[in-house]
C-alpha cells in the first residue's frame, strides 16, 4: 500500500471533480472540511483504531502509506464529507492523543499538530453512539501510545502526519458526490450491501427541491436502527422472502452488493422508471399519502387525525429516494412489533404480543426450540412467514397464522437429524422430499395470491408427522412442543395434543 510521489491535483473537464492525494496533517488542517448533518454516527470501535495504528507502525519502514480515500462535496464554503467520516475522526483521536506527549515531539511536528487540533471537527451529536465510540477509541488510543518509549512517539508522530495519505476527491454536484460513494464501495472494502443503498438513496434524495431537510429526515430515520438490525432485515427477511415467493434460490453467499438493485425501483422523472405502467399505482398511492399529510399537517400534529401509511408491501415496487428510507422504518417497527426482531430482553413487549396470547406463546416455544445452527435457519424460515403474513393481512387473526405457520416451518427440523441452509431452503420452495407430500409447498409464493386469510386458515394445520420418524431419532421435545395445539381460555392458555 505503498506509494510514490503525491499526486498533483487534476480537474476531470466539465465534471467538476478535483482529485490530489494530501498528508494527514493536511486533512485535519482544513478548517473548510464540515460534518453534515446526514452522516451517520461515528461508529469505530477500539479494534478498528488499534489495527490502523498498528497499520500505520508496520508500514513506517516504507517512504510513504496510502490510507484509503475521502470524498468531499463542495458546498459554498465548506467542504461537506460525504464518505471518509469514520477515517477523518479517528486521525483526529490519534492527534489528539499525540498531542498529550507533545514534549516528545520535534518543533516542527508539534507546529502540524497545533495546527490540525485547532481545524479539527468534531460534531456532537445526540445519538449516544458517536459519543461513547470517541471516547472509548481516544481513551484506548492514549493508553497504546502513552505505553510507547518517546523516541516511538516522535518517530510514529513524524510517519503519521506527514509519510500517511489519502486521495482527496472533490465534487461540486452532490448527487456526483454519493454516486462516487457508492461505486467506490462496490469495487472496494466490502460493506454491508444496505450501506450502498443508503448512499444510492441519499442520492436521490439529494435531487429533490427541499434535498437538505430531506436528506436530513431520511438520515435521522436510518440512524434510529442499528446497522446489523438493518443487514438482517434485508439479508434475514426481505431478500430471502421476495427470492423465494418468486420460487428462486438465493444465492450462495446471500444477500450482496450484487442483489441491491432488488431494493432499486422507481427512479422519479422524466426518464425515470416512473413512465411506465407498472410503476403508476405506486407513485398514486404516495402522491395521495403525500397530499394527505401536507392537507392536513396540522391536524396530525395536534392528534386530532391519524397519519396515513403508505401502503407498503414487501413484493411490491420501492419508490427511490426518501421513500427507501421510509420502507425500512416501517419493515423495522413492523418487525418489531410482533417479535421476530428483538433489540433487548429488558424492553417491553410490544402492543401486538400483549394483545395476542397465541402470538405470544407461538414465539415462546420457537425460542426454546433450539439456537444450533440448524434451528437459527429452520426460526428464520419462521420469521419470514410470518412477516410476510403480516404483510399482507396485518394482525388479522396473527395467533392462529402463527401457529400454523411455525409447524409448516419446523416440519424439515422435525424430519432431519441434521438441518443444512440448502434443505430448509428447499423446504421453504416446497422442494424438499423428506417433507410429507400434502405439505410439500411454497407457502411464500401461495400466500402472495391469496385474497383473505380464510384461504389459509381454513385449510388442515400441519400435524405431527411421526409415523415419518423413527422413534429413535425423534426431535427433542421443544421442537414437539410446536405441535401441542394451543388452546385461549377465559383462565388462559391452556394445551393439548
Amino acid at each position: 500500500m505503498s506509494l510514490s510521489e503525491p499526486a498533483a491535483t487534476t480537474e476531470a473537464p466539465n465534471e467538476g471533480l478535483s482529485t490530489n492525494v494530501v498528508a494527514v496533517h493536511e486533512l485535519i488542517s482544513n478548517s473548510s472540511l464540515n460534518i453534515p448533518e446526514y452522516q451517520r454516527p461515528y461508529t469505530w470501535n477500539t479494534h478498528n483504531i488499534l489495527s490502523l495504528i498498528e497499520d500505520i507502525q508496520r508500514f513506517s519502514s516504507a517512504d510513504q502509506y496510502r490510507i484509503g480515500t475521502v470524498i468531499v462535496h463542495q458546498n459554498d464554503d465548506k467542504r461537506d464529507i460525504v464518505d471518509g467520516q469514520q477515517r477523518y475522526l479517528s486521525f483526529g483521536l490519534i492527534a489528539l492523543a499525540l498531542n498529550g506527549h507533545r514534549n516528545d515531539l520535534r518543533d516542527d511536528v508539534q507546529h502540524m499538530l497545533s495546527k490540525g487540533l485547532k481545524a479539527l471537527i468534531i460534531r456532537v451529536r445526540r445519538d449516544g453512539v458517536s459519543s461513547r465510540h470517541l471516547r472509548e477509541n481516544f481513551n484506548a488510543v492514549r493508553e497504546f501510545i502513552g505505553s510507547w518509549t518517546p523516541t516511538q512517539r516522535q518517530k510514529f508522530a513524524a510517519f503519521f502526519l506527514q509519510q500517511c495519505s489519502v486521495v482527496h476527491l472533490s465534487v461540486r454536484d452532490l448527487d456526483a458526490a454519493f454516486q462516487m460513494f457508492d461505486s467506490q464501495n462496490t469495487r472496494g472494502r466490502p460493506l454491508y450491501p444496505s450501506d450502498l443503498l443508503k448512499a444510492y438513496h441519499l442520492r436521490e434524495v439529494s435531487r429533490g427541491d427541499d434535498s437538505q431537510g430531506a436528506l436530513l429526515e431520511s438520515t435521522r430515520m436510518w440512524e434510529k436502527i442499528d446497522p446489523q438490525e438493518i443487514d438482517h432485515l434485508f439479508s434475514g427477511l426481505l431478500f430471502p422472502i421476495i427470492e423465494w415467493t418468486r420460487g428462486s434460490h438465493l444465492p450462495s453467499r446471500g444477500f450482496s452488493a450484487h442483489q441491491v438493485g432488488h431494493f432499486k425501483g422507481i427512479r422519479e422523472g422524466a426518464k425515470g422508471r416512473g413512465r411506465h405502467p407498472w410503476a403508476h399505482q405506486a407513485l398514486m398511492a404516495k402522491a395521495f399519502v403525500d397530499e394527505y399529510t401536507a392537507r392536513n399537517n396540522t391536524l396530525i400534529r395536534n392528534g386530532v387525525l391519524e397519519p396515513l401509511e403508505y401502503p407498503f408491501q414487501i413484493t411490491g415496487p420501492v419508490i427511490d429516494g426518501q421513500m427507501f428510507f421510509r420502507m425500512v422504518s416501517h419493515y423495522a417497527a413492523l418487525s418489531r412489533s410482533i417479535g421476530i426482531v428483538r433489540t433487548s430482553d429488558t424492553d417491553p413487549e410490544p402492543e401486538v404480543l400483549q394483545q395476542d396470547p397465541r402470538l405470544r406463546e407461538v414465539l415462546r416455544r420457537v425460542r426454546k426450540a433450539g439456537n444450533g445452527r440448524g434451528d437459527v435457519y429452520v426460526r428464520n424460515l419462521f420469521n419470514c412467514l410470518l412477516l410476510a403474513y403480516v404483510d399482507r393481512f396485518g394482525t388479522e387473526r396473527l395467533g392462529e397464522a402463527a401457529e400454523r405457520l411455525a409447524r409448516h416451518a419446523y416440519l424439515i427440523r422435525y424430519v432431519l437429524i441434521k438441518v443444512q441452509k440448502g434443505s430448509v431452503e428447499n423446504h421453504a420452495l416446497g422442494e424438499h422430499d423428506s417433507v410429507p407430500k400434502q405439505h410439500r409447498v411454497n407457502l411464500l409464493r401461495a400466500m402472495s395470491g391469496w385474497l383473505d386469510t380464510d384461504a389459509f386458515l381454513s385449510q388442515p394445520p400441519c400435524a405431527e408427522p411421526v409415523h415419518m420418524v423413527d422413534e429413535r431419532r425423534s426431535p427433542k421435545q421443544p421442537v414437539q412442543n410446536i405441535y401441542t395445539e394451543i388452546q385461549v381460555g377465559e383462565d388462559g392458555l391452556d394445551e393439548h395434543r
